[in-house]
């Protein structure tokens, strides 16, 4: 072998190992991006408070924060530090302020009458009666999943606000004191544990939060009826009356593999097929004919019962008839 062939064998050689390590890299790069976020977002600044609401949080609405800063608010302290995680982003927000007396009491009636309806129940800010934290606090989300939730009347027309996600004690971005005793315990780290205000539905799609700051919210519900190894549902939804509306109905046609006869491995020959025919119409009813052969929903149009019929035919070749 010549001088110039191991000459070009060393390169080559050098050269792969400089792509595998170059290509290793990037994968930890890649993976380390994914599963632990980016460069976090941070920010002191009180002028930049409205971007606390821009935010991606899991389950919760930051209902205890004000919307806007106050316009006498004085002496505020604020921080929040973000990092997006493939999982939950990590989440630390931090504000106090002192109000003028007027400003104060405002926000204080605020937060008694904070509320959010669903159907029949209602859900508030609680309060502390074990005493846990170091101030009367009005509380929307205590020990649940990894999240707290909550304001605390510190001093003289002063009012604390705190809101964490996945964070321990030894590393919140603000002053530890301003914490409740039992802090991210055991018993927090489960979903079932604690108090959230906002509501955990489940749907066909599992859970759906609601991170609404409104009064009320539409609580996705749906009804169905299984055709043999077909399914029709009416997909619905609560108004501020509690009155269920209609968003849509839907029809899905499975088709099995034509080699085995067992359905519970089925597979979907066609798309879903949506109809918005009763949009907006409180809904009654769902019932299939003695034939099972078409899907009768009843609604209330002008607070009459009528009736709405789809014929099931498969592969979604359907017709609508009045019933």
């Amino acid at each position: 072998m010549n001088t110039r062939t191991k000459k070009i064998i060393k390169w080559i050689i050098i050269g792969s190992i400089l792509t595998i390590i170059t290509l290793f890299s990037l994968l930890v790069w890649f993976f380390t991006l994914v599963f632990f976020g980016g460069p976090p977002k941070k920010s002191k600044d009180y002028k930049e408070y409205q971007e606390i609401f821009e935010l991606r949080l899991s389950s919760c609405g930051l209902i205890v924060f004000p919307e806007e800063l106050a316009e006498g608010m004085t002496d505020i302290d604020f921080s929040y530090y973000y990092r997006d995680t493939w999982n939950m982003p990590t989440v630390s927000i931090f504000l106090q302020g002192t109000y003028t007396p007027e400003e104060y009491a405002k926000e204080v009636e605020r937060l008694e009458k904070t509320r959010k309806v669903y159907g029949g129940t209602e859900r508030v800010l609680l309060r502390d009666e074990e005493g846990k934290y170091p101030y009367p606090a009005y509380i929307a989300v205590e020990n649940y999943h990894h999240q707290y939730e909550y304001a605390l009347l510190t001093g003289e027309n002063q009012i604390t606000y705190v809101f964490t996600a996945y964070f321990e004690e030894e590393d919140v971005e603000f002053d530890t004191k301003y914490l409740p005793t039992d802090f991210m315990t055991s018993e927090g780290r489960s979903i079932e544990s604690g108090y959230n205000i906002y509501l955990i539905q489940h749907n066909t799609m599992g859970f759906s939060y609601d991170t609404t700051r409104a009064e009320y919210v539409d609580v996705i519900k749906s009804h169905s009826e299984d055709i043999q190894d077909s399914t029709f549902l009416v997909f619905t939804k609560l108004d501020d009356q509690n009155r269920e509306i209609i968003q849509y109905c839907k029809f899905c046609y499975y088709e099995p593999p034509a080699d085995r006869d067992d359905f519970n491995t089925y597979d979907t020959e066609s798309e879903d097929t949506f109809w918005y025919d009763l949009e907006g119409h409180e809904f009654v009813d769902l019932r299939l004919n003695p034939d099972r052969t078409h899907a009768v929903v009843t609604y209330l149009e002008e607070d009459e019962e009528k009736k709405w019929c789809l014929e099931l035919v498969p592969y979604m070749t359907t017709e609508k008839s009045a019933e």
